[in-house]
């Protein structure tokens, strides 16, 4: 009866143990100065080719639209938490490179954003990336994030059977708390003329009659606003394979 009870009590524990490690990307974004375009995607090239290789990779986006259109998107990674951990301090000559060669050219930049892949909720790996992308960003009310999740989950089924490539990203201690739903486009905006099919009527023939409007109201309950854009990746200006 106790060696029952041990193994019971012991199960949690080898379940933690088997939970696979974070999927991590670090994102920031970054705003060019008028008229310095040039000089920043040759600076932003060359930092990136000297510094940035390995599992420290950088892709490097275009925001095509949205209220952050013209930006670039800059993503190291995808790491560990361990792995960041153990990066330690950044080289002095990294740092002077960055400092003095792509600093100039910036006129602004938005805090960097840690975001975590949500394996469950996805419809491919982190790393299946495609050229372009529409980002919907959930930006979660305070105590709606379960409920958001569980909203979420009914469209796992909806992108699979639509055949979307889809990869869910979390924000973690980055500001508000934000849900990001990447649907990558395989054929670029080719894939808009592709989509014939309404996705409310697929979303119900899923998960039944009228559950699409449900969904909407769910998702108006859990979120304080949805924002929509497009980017582009930009291989010129990323880590080369």
């Amino acid at each position: 009866m106790k060696k029952t009870i041990l193994l019971v009590l012991l199960l949690p524990l080898f379940g933690m143990a088997q939970t696979p490690p974070a999927v991590v990307l670090t994102s920031d974004r970054v705003w060019v100065k008028d008229g310095h375009m040039a000089a920043f995607r040759k600076a932003l090239a060359a930092h990136v080719k000297e510094y940035h290789s390995g599992q420290w990779k950088w892709r490097v986006y275009e925001v095509l639209s949205g209220p952050d259109s013209g930006a670039f998107q800059i993503n190291e990674g995808p790491n560990g938490w361990t792995a960041l951990e153990g990066r330690g301090d950044l080289s002095a000559q990294h740092t002077k490179h960055y400092e003095t060669m792509i600093l100039p050219h910036i006129s602004k930049s938005a805090p960097t954003m840690f975001v975590t892949f949500d394996e469950k909720l996805s419809t491919s790996p982190a790393g299946n990336w495609s050229n372009k992308a529409v980002l919907t960003r959930f930006y979660i009310k305070p105590g709606r994030s379960v409920a958001n999740t569980a909203a979420l989950k009914t469209n796992k089924a909806v992108w699979e059977k639509l055949g979307r490539n889809v990869a869910v990203w979390r924000s973690w201690a980055s500001g508000q708390a934000q849900v990001i739903v990447a649907g990558r486009l395989k054929e670029g905006f080719k894939d808009f003329d592709n989509d014939t099919r309404m996705y409310s009527q697929a979303y119900d023939e899923v998960n039944g009659a009228g559950s699409y409007d449900k969904y909407l109201d769910d998702v108006a309950r859990n979120a304080d606003s949805i924002v929509g854009e497009i980017i582009e990746y930009k291989p010129e200006l990323s880590t080369q394979k």
